[in-house]
């Protein structure tokens, strides 16, 4: 049966005009929500400034040469899934530029385990054997997010121990310590970058941070200054100081780094490094490629390599079907387990007769 758009495929204007007042009435009189986190987590909401008004703004100016930038990214996807068995795949990345020119990446195949959902921290507990303190989450763990985390930590480790001094090191979303790990260790790490002079800033796609209530900060420009006024370039600095036992392990930005990006985006630079200025005239100097104006070109590679997208999903099912063939686990329920209603429910079914 052919798809035909109709009635069905429409959306009346007296509809989307009704919901459109509702949303403004939402964030009209409800607080604008933080990151979402558990109500018992160890860390909370960083305490951000009240208006922009005390975030002063600082205008940036691109570094006269770009240092070497590592960017470091994962990925993970949910393989199988029925009752309380789960199918995960993660992995992290890394690319390393200088001077423009891609010279390195590191990327491994991904880990693939299938668990018991109700034994999720004796996975991730297995996995964090070697980190100092292990693993002790407070709040039911979620292994295929934690695994990825714990990737990623590992490729900034070694970074940050083995990369040469006034290197950048760039990773995707904040500078937010994972609780269920030893934080104390992480602030360490971030004080041994500082000791070294390597740089580290985190930088989220999308941020869900406001400031007074308002609209989430990096859907905004967010800026009040005159169009001609400096480079057009800045950033402001939106948390307060962090006590010394805060799981924040950066101080957070907003900034934009390119005059025609889209949007400013939320920085964290690491809470023990003095050279702020040095590191945005940095981010400035790679972020700078159309495609991705304002957004660092070496996480949007890093993104690239270390994704598990449809395709890798996809060899990764059909390569677990032959091994389970070999141990007669029956095909019907392992395309139970690897199939997804919604694919097959949002398919064009030109070729597809109704009896």
């Amino acid at each position: 049966m052919p798809y035909v758009t109709g009635e069905h495929n429409c959306l009346e204007y007296d509809t989307a005009a009704r919901v459109a007042r509702e949303l403004k009435t939402l964030y009209a009189a409800t607080p604008a929500q933080q990151e979402s986190m558990p109500t018992d987590d160890k860390i909370g909401s960083p305490q951000l400034v009240k208006s922009l008004d005390d975030a002063p703004r600082h205008d940036i100016t691109a570094a006269a040469h770009v240092a070497t930038v590592y960017a470091v990214d994962g990925g993970s996807a949910v393989v199988g899934y029925g009752g309380l068995a789960e199918v995960i795949a993660w992995r992290a990345g890394m690319v390393c530029f200088r001077d423009r020119v891609r010279l390195r990446e590191q990327c491994s195949p991904p880990e693939v385990v299938a668990y018991d959902r109700s034994a999720a921290a004796d996975i991730v507990r297995e996995y964090a054997a070697d980190i100092p303190g292990g693993y002790n989450p407070s709040v039911p763990a979620r292994a295929v997010d934690d695994l990825r985390w714990l990737a990623e930590w590992r490729l900034l480790e070694s970074l940050i121990e083995d990369a040469e001094s006034d290197s950048l090191v760039l990773v995707d979303g904040s500078l937010r310590g994972h609780p269920a790990f030893n934080l104390e260790h992480q602030r360490r790490l971030m004080r041994l970058a500082t000791e070294r002079k390597i740089h580290v800033a985190a930088v989220t796609k999308q941020s869900s941070l406001s400031v007074n209530n308002s609209l989430p900060l990096d859907s905004r420009m967010g800026d009040t200054a005159p169009k001609d006024a400096g480079t057009g370039l800045w950033y402001r600095r939106l948390n307060r100081d962090l006590p010394e036992t805060s799981g924040w392990l950066g101080n957070i930005y907003l900034a934009q780094l390119h005059s025609y990006a889209d949007k400013p985006y939320r920085i964290d630079i690491n809470r023990y490094d003095d050279d702020i200025d040095d590191v945005f005239a940095a981010l400035v100097s790679i972020s700078d490629d159309i495609e991705f104006a304002g957004y660092p070109y070496p996480l949007a590679a890093a993104h690239r390599l270390a994704r598990i997208d449809g395709i890798l999903r996809n060899h990764i099912c059909e390569t677990l079907e032959r091994a389970l063939e070999h141990i007669d686990f029956p095909r019907e329920l392992w395309h139970y387990l690897s199939g997804d209603a919604h694919d097959r429910l949002n398919a064009d079914l030109l070729d597809t007769t109704i009896p």
